[in-house]
C-alpha cells in the first residue's frame, strides 16, 4: 500500500489532508489524545484503486489538558523528525500468525521483524478490506536491500508471516 503523505493542512472540497490533533476531556476526569494523519491517494492494487481516510498515529493520556497538548505536540516533532527521510517499503504477506508490534514514530526492540539475511522496523500492519484475505506490511529503516523470495519467512517474537510480493518504495 502507498499513499501520498501531504504534512500541510488544507482543507480542499470539505476534505481535510494533512495532520490533525484532537484531546478530549474523558468522563474520569483526564484528558486523552490522538494524532491523526489524513491521507488521500492510497494504491492498494487496482482492484480497490485510489483510497482516502486517516491513520492513529499517536495516542496517549494525560492528568491535564497542558499536558495532553505537550505530550501530542511532543509526539508530532517525534513524527516529522523520524518520518520526513525514512524510506518505507511495503509488502504483501500471508495472514499473520499472532500479533505483530508497530509503531509509526519509533524504531525500537519492540516493532523490530527480522528475515532471513536482514531485519527492519514494522511500521504498520495493514489488512484495508475485510472481504479481501490480503495483508501489507509497511516496513523501514530496514538493514540492506533485500533479495525478496516467495516465501520468506518474516518473524517478530512469536509472531510470523511469510513474503508474496514486494508492492513498492516510497
Amino acid at each position: 500500500m502507498v499513499y501520498h503523505r501531504r504534512t500541510d493542512e488544507c482543507f480542499q472540497w470539505h476534505q481535510t489532508y494533512g495532520v490533525s490533533v484532537n484531546i478530549k476531556q474523558t468522563g474520569r476526569g483526564g484528558w486523552e489524545w490522538n494524532i491523526k494523519e489524513n491521507f488521500t491517494g492510497a494504491t492498494v492494487d487496482t482492484k480497490l484503486g485510489l483510497q482516502e481516510g486517516s491513520l492513529v498515529v499517536a495516542h496517549g493520556r494525560a492528568k491535564t489538558y497542558d499536558a495532553a497538548a505537550a505530550e501530542a505536540r511532543d509526539s508530532i516533532n517525534e513524527l516529522n523528525s523520524e518520518i520526513t527521510e525514512t524510506k518505507l517499503h511495503t509488502i504483501e504477506v500471508t495472514r499473520p500468525f499472532r500479533h505483530f508490534s508497530s509503531s509509526t514514530i519509533a524504531s525500537t526492540a519492540t516493532n523490530r521483524v527480522e528475515w532471513k539475511g536482514g531485519y527492519g522496523y514494522l511500521h504498520t500492519l495493514i489488512k484495508p478490506d475485510a472481504s479481501d484475505a490480503k495483508y501489507y506490511l509497511v516496513l523501514k529503516n530496514i538493514s540492506t536491500e533485500p533479495n525478496w523470495e516467495d516465501g520468506i519467512e518474516i518473524v517478530q517474537s512469536d509472531a510470523n508471516t511469510t513474503f508474496v510480493r514486494y508492492i513498492e518504495e516510497t
